[in-house]
């Protein structure tokens, strides 16, 4: 339910994604424009970021993770990034154009690059980085980056992260726990020794719920309220907001995980993502 995860606002204006770029990489991938699949993968632990739909004012990408490869059991159906401009957009709008700068820094990454970017001079890079935590367990660590390459300084910027979580190939029936600040931990209905634990860095708010992304697609203003965790069974998904201004010359980084854990050793696999976690925040 929509009121349960958001309050809202209204503003007026735009917020354009406009960008140009060309395609290099330190491990060359194919030279097709994004929205062309993508994948990136660490042994077994496999990542892949699909064709996007609708622009910047569509629903985004869509993508898969699987710790036993290629058509291994999907945990993650989605994983992308929407922004505004507070007091000038109208709306919050997805990250995409279609032709950024796509490279593969190593195997296991995905980097993706606008310059340009919301048609100022600004630079964002969005990484996807796969590591395979052994026992078929996979993580995914998200981060996006934004720099202002020398236009005027910007306030009031809004960034959301967000994931919907498909445990076991099955996406109606997640249960979500919140086991700490910043910490979900979805489990599958009909097998709950298979999780998904997402974790968001100094966050301004999170939320849980069954149709966040529709928050986003849509036409107006939405801001999540935190500590809204819905607990399901239910297709669940989960956001993340952050708030910053973008100084002359400044740069910001936002991260989040998300480990998708397999029934077998769940749960010393569960132990090992805590201190994946816990190394992170040090």
């Amino acid at each position: 339910m929509l009121s349960c995860c958001i309050s809202r606002s209204s503003s007026a204006g735009l917020f354009a994604l406009a960008v140009a770029a060309q395609m290099f990489a330190s491990a060359q991938i194919a030279s097709a424009q994004f929205p062309s699949a993508v994948t990136a993968s660490d042994g077994p632990a496999v990542f892949q970021i699909n064709p996007y739909s609708g622009g910047s004012i569509g629903s985004g990408p869509t993508c898969s993770l699987s710790g036993t490869g290629n058509g291994g059991l999907n945990f993650l159906s989605q994983a992308w990034w929407w922004a505004r401009v507070d007091g000038s957009d109208i709306r919050e709008f997805a990250v995409v154009q279609s032709s950024p700068l796509i490279t593969a820094p190593t195997p296991n990454a995905i980097r993706i690059e606008y310059d340009n970017a919301m048609g100022q001079q600004w630079r964002i890079v969005i990484e996807f980085v796969v590591t395979s935590l052994g026992g078929n367990a996979a993580q995914l660590t998200e981060r996006f980056s934004i720099t202002n390459m020398g236009g005027p300084a910007v306030s009031n910027i809004t960034l959301f992260n967000f994931n919907n979580v498909t445990l076991n190939n099955t996406p109606s029936n997640d249960l979500a726990t919140q086991t700490g600040p910043h910490t979900i931990d979805f489990a599958d209905g009909g097998n709950p020794l298979y999780h998904g634990i997402y974790e968001a860095v100094t966050p301004g708010a999170i939320a849980v719920g069954p149709s966040l992304r529709n928050l986003l697609a849509n036409t107006g203003v939405d801001n999540l309220a935190a500590g809204s965790v819905a607990s399901g069974p239910a297709n669940l998904e989960v956001a993340t907001q952050w708030s910053f201004d973008l100084g002359v010359g400044a740069t910001h980084t936002f991260e989040v995980s998300y480990t998708a854990i397999p029934a077998p050793g769940a749960a010393s696999l569960l132990a090992v993502a805590g201190l994946w976690a816990a190394r992170r925040r040090r």
